[in-house]
């Protein structure tokens, strides 16, 4: 069983119960989550209706993933004697691959190196391969957090996005740095001003 939690809508500074895993949820306003781990169906659709705006945002937010993913290294244990194209590899011994290379492939991307959030339109991804595009790995070791991750992401990225305009620093220096996971060696500094909705 998992832990109880609570989505809550900030009303005038005092909480009020939006969703209740032991009830049902209303759908009113700006929410937070209280943590919690079980994400269920009635969650998902409270997220899915309010991002269902932001598509856009969550193309944005895969063609970010596509050029920079979070793991760009991945490893695999071959159990066999196999080949790979032209490659023989020995059984019991291990392989790295490369999501950040498969990720800008003129074989699966057209203009691999430009950012089009088009790329993930509905009909575009049906046509790609299954395996071209791998942010969270892939197959049975995919990253079990996956669907939770895009999700947080993309409602914080909508919620920080509705109330701020985000702007680099005259001389931000972005830098990737990638080890076990890929991340700017000297962060991203930005400062925040407030939208005017006049």
């Amino acid at each position: 069983m998992s832990e109880n939690y609570k989505i809550v809508v900030l009303d005038n500074k005092k909480p009020k119960i939006l969703y209740d895993n032991d009830g049902d949820y209303y759908k009113d306003g700006r929410h937070m989550i209280i943590p919690g781990i079980q994400i269920t169906r009635e969650f998902k659709k409270l997220i899915n209706d309010e991002i269902e705006e932001n598509q856009l945002l969550e193309k944005v937010f895969k063609e970010i993933m596509r050029l920079h993913p979070p793991v760009p290294i991945l490893p695999r244990h071959v159990e066999a004697d196999d080949t790979l194209g032209k490659y023989a590899l020995k059984g019991n011994s291990d392989v790295l691959f490369s999501a950040h290379l498969l990720h800008r492939h003129p074989d699966f991307w057209d203009q691999p190196e430009s950012f089009d959030p088009h790329r993930f339109d509905a009909e575009t991804e049906k046509k790609r391969h299954p395996y071209a595009y791998i942010p969270f790995g892939g197959g049975p070791r995919m990253c079990l957090g996956n669907n939770f991750a895009m999700m947080e992401a993309i409602f914080i990225l909508a919620m920080t996005t509705q109330r701020f305009r985000l702007n680099l620093t005259q001389n931000a220096n972005i830098t990737p740095l990638i080890s076990l996971t890929n991340r700017p060696k000297y962060g991203v500094p930005v400062t925040l001003q407030r939208r005017r909705f006049d």
